[in-house]
Formats: C-alpha cells, sequence, structure tokens
C-alpha cells in the first residue's frame, strides 16, 4: 500500500478531505479531492493469501478505468431533514394587563413562550456525538438539527419607592462550559461580539449556517465569556413602582434525526437585550 492511499481519519474540515464530482459521461466520474486536484483510484498489493483493493490518489487520467468511479442515476430519492417552522421573536409579559387595583407586587411570569427564531442542518461528520462512531451517525442521524429558541426570563423583581430607584446585574454572554462543548461538539463557539465562530472543522459551511439560524458571523477573534453588567431603574412618576426585568434568553440545542437533545442547550445571554417593566400606583 503506498503513501497516497487513502485513510479514515477525524473530519477537521481541511481541503484535503473535501470531495466532489467531475461528470465524465455515461455515468462515469472522477472524485476529485478539493486540495491536490488529484483523483480517487483503485490500486492493489499481494498480501499473504490473497490480495487487497484499496483506493489512491492519482492524476487525473479519464482513459484509465481505475479512475473513473461508474454511479447509476439515482433510482430512489434522499429527502433532508424538514427543518422547524421558524416564528417571530416572542413578546416580553407587561403589567399592562393588570388593572389599577391590582397590588403592586403583583408577580409577573418567570418566562415568556419559547420560539423557534433559526434553525440550520448540521452533516453527521461536523458533530461529535459522545462517542457515536461515523458509521452509526450517518445510519441513525446523517443530518442533525441545530435549533435556535429564543424566550424572556425575570433577571430581577423588586417594589421601587417613590422618588428612588433600583440597581440590579444582568448576565451576558456565554459559559466558559457552554463555549468549551459547543466547540469539541460542531466545531462552532460564540464571540464576544456574541456572533457565531467556526473552526477548520465548520468553516465550509459558515455563510449556510448563519443565514438559517439568522445569527451574525463573528467578527472578533476573542471568545464571549460570562460576565455581569449592572442597570439602574428608576421609579416611575414619582410613584411607588413595580419593578420586573426580563432579559432575552437565546438557546441553542442540537438534535438527532429522532428529536433528542445530543447535549444540554447552549445558553446565550445579551444585556443590551432587556426589558425593564414597571407598574405605578399612588
Amino acid at each position: 500500500m503506498n503513501d497516497q492511499a487513502l485513510r479514515q481519519t477525524k473530519w477537521t474540515g481541511s481541503p484535503n478531505e473535501q470531495w466532489y464530482l467531475r461528470d465524465k459521461g455515461n455515468n462515469n466520474y472522477e472524485i476529485v479531492n478539493q486540495g491536490t486536484g488529484k483523483v480517487a483510484s483503485w490500486a492493489g498489493t499481494s498480501v499473504p493469501g490473497g490480495y487487497l483493493d484499496y483506493v489512491d490518489l492519482d492524476e487525473s487520467n479519464p482513459s484509465d478505468n481505475d479512475r473513473l468511479f461508474h454511479i447509476p442515476a439515482a433510482r430512489g430519492t434522499f429527502s433532508l431533514p424538514t427543518l422547524p417552522t421558524v416564528g417571530e421573536r416572542p413578546q416580553a409579559p407587561d403589567y399592562s394587563s393588570i388593572p389599577p387595583i391590582d397590588p403592586i407586587d403583583k408577580q409577573l411570569p418567570q418566562t415568556s413562550e419559547s420560539v423557534v427564531v433559526g434553525a440550520a442542518l448540521i452533516p453527521s461528520i461536523m458533530v461529535k456525538d459522545n462517542n457515536a462512531s461515523d458509521k452509526t451517525k450517518i445510519h441513525n442521524s446523517p443530518y442533525y438539527t441545530l435549533v435556535k429558541e429564543e424566550y424572556w426570563e425575570k433577571a430581577y423583581s423588586d417594589i421601587i419607592p417613590a422618588g428612588g430607584s433600583r440597581q440590579y446585574t444582568l448576565k451576558k454572554g456565554v459559559s466558559k462550559t457552554d463555549q468549551e462543548k459547543m466547540t469539541e461538539t460542531v466545531g462552532m463557539s460564540f464571540g464576544v461580539d456574541l456572533g457565531l465562530k467556526f473552526g477548520d472543522s465548520s468553516l465550509a459551511l459558515k455563510s449556510s449556517i448563519s443565514k438559517t439560524l439568522q445569527t451574525e458571523i463573528s467578527t472578533t477573534t476573542t471568545d464571549s465569556k460570562e460576565e455581569t453588567t449592572v442597570k439602574n431603574t428608576p421609579s416611575k412618576d414619582g410613584k411607588n413602582t413595580g419593578l420586573t426585568v426580563y432579559q432575552l434568553v437565546t438557546k441553542y440545542t442540537l438534535k438527532r434525526t429522532d428529536g433528542s437533545a445530543v447535549s444540554t442547550p447552549w445558553i446565550v445571554k445579551d444585556p443590551e437585550q432587556a426589558l425593564p417593566r414597571t407598574h405605578a400606583v399612588n
């Protein structure tokens, strides 16, 4: 077996691991390596007790049948998984439905409804699904779905005395655990601008993933980390004021074909996406 023989390795996204078909007519194709420009070619060698066939790389030569692969026209069709229906960002709960006679400490819901706002197909070869082999992944879940959901979560609630104010903290960014798990699982992470960063294994699909997820591509080389920021809200119209602060939460979940989650969701919080809801009484 020569040094050009093809070997199965872990996917890294290198051009040497990417291929395309070059049509030579009559359902015959060259399988061209993106990195080298060479084509896949049948080869063989004598081994104890027989002969071993294998595939290596050679220069293009359509007259050599060992460098052509006959691929009949498909007799059936292969359907990609259907992406979930995408909706609009939900509304944060508000005091507007509360009559003025209600107590000032009226509690609003802990969260709003959660809505899917984006989704993308991820080829199984890009996914590290626990200890599943490539063969198992291709058989059970050739494509995974990365689902993006948004909802509003109660971050702070209190009573502001007339003429006073309340100071509170909000989380921002992505936890170290979520960053590491996402990088390990799909080769992506979040930049400090909360855009998506793509590693070598996911770089080739960054445009399509970003578009269907409706998440911008990061323009920074710095990873996001979980931090806190301080905000302040004064009383409303100089009156005793009920205050509930909602912060937008973006949740990314990687799902198999059967709908099961590969891991716990990856959570992103942006302090600029926060809504202080107030309810003033005399």
